[in-house]
């Protein structure tokens, strides 16, 4: 009777999970290479033969870290495993939510919770959005392309006739600044009035600077008639109106406006730093008056204030750069108020 050799014991230990799983890891090139450091003398065995606090079975494994047990590599594959399988298994997280744009309820899913909470608004509003601001941004594309044409048609046009430059002042010049009386002025100023009334277009500009009722902004209109009846193109405007331009235009085509302000031969400014100015609005001022003294373009300007007290109230780290380029690039003329025996005989 034939009788079932005995299992050899060397090919079923080499045929073991157990085995397979410690070839493997004795086969990382990194168990090898501190395995053969190890070997040399210059650390510890990465390898160690001890009981599986899973399993209870004595065996060789990869060292833990301090503070760790000792697992052996069928169970460390196990629990991987079945963590594996565990998260798979878990339902999608879910929240109920009311949006803040419709104030409907709606659900948000897994990785969508994150999201809705922070924004709270639900998948109608956003796709909503997303069309509106692609809408907004196209718009602002057709508006800057429109304004930087309109710039440019600005500073290349003919010349504009006699007559119809004289109707165009009109739109320029505020009623109260037409009739401004010269010889007053002289009275007060002297010398100064017809100096700042000879100015000539240039790359230096003018700035003007003087307490209020010295006649700054009569002077300055009064120049300017003189340049733009000598065919000049300009733009005139205040440091408040150039703030309430910008906002006007913030959402359309402000960026074209700009450069058409940075673009024109002559760039007028009553009342340089009066008012609150926005962190936005000094910001643009400053862009403007650094394009222009860049490019050689004159400014034409009034203000109150000297020094400091105009680096202050354009924002100290850009006033003190703006004011230092104005007084680099644009020839001052310093007006002060006569004595009150003078000023009533003015």
């Amino acid at each position: 009777m034939a009788t079932t050799p005995p299992p050899d014991e060397t090919t079923a230990k080499d045929s073991s999970p157990q085995f397979k799983a410690l070839e493997a890891l004795r086969a990382m090139p990194d168990v090898q290479e501190l395995q053969a450091e190890a070997e040399a003398g210059k650390g510890d065995s990465v390898l160690q033969t001890a009981k599986c606090e899973h399993c209870g079975k004595i065996t060789e494994g990869l060292r833990p870290s301090p503070g760790y047990s000792f697992v052996c590599c069928p169970c460390i594959k196990k629990d991987t495993a079945e963590k594996e399988a565990a998260r798979e298994s878990e339902q999608p997280m879910s929240v109920e939510l009311t949006c803040n744009v419709c104030n409907t309820t709606f659900t948000a899913i897994g990785a969508a919770v994150v999201s809705s909470e922070r924004q709270q608004i639900c998948p109608a509003c956003s796709e909503a959005n997303e069309q509106r601001a692609a809408c907004i941004h196209t718009r602002q594309a057709e508006l800057q392309e429109r304004g930087q044409q309109l710039a440019a048609d600005e500073i290349a046009k003919p010349a504009m006739p006699i007559e119809d430059r004289a109707a165009e002042w009109m739109n320029i010049c505020p009623p109260l600044y037409r009739d401004t009386d010269l010889d007053r002025l002289r009275a007060m100023h002297g010398e100064k009035v017809d100096s700042i009334i000879g100015w000539q277009h240039g790359s230096k500009g003018l700035l003007l600077i003087g307490p209020t009722r010295t006649g700054k902004t009569r002077l300055m209109y009064s120049l300017l008639e003189r340049l733009w009846f000598e065919g000049c193109s300009m733009h005139v405007t205040s440091c408040c109106g150039f703030g309430h331009s910008l906002l006007a235009r913030i959402e359309s085509g402000w960026l074209a406006w700009l450069d058409f302000l940075a673009a024109v031969p002559i760039l007028a400014i009553d009342d340089l730093g009066k008012g609150v100015m926005s962190e936005r609005v000094s910001t643009e001022l400053f862009y403007l008056v650094e394009n222009r003294m860049a490019n050689l373009r004159p400014i034409i300007a009034t203000t109150n204030m000297v020094g400091d007290e105009l680096s202050a109230h354009v924002g100290y780290d850009r006033g003190v750069a703006m004011v230092a380029r104005l007084r680099e690039c644009c020839e001052s003329v310093s007006l002060s108020l006569p004595k009150k025996p003078e000023r009533d005989n003015v």
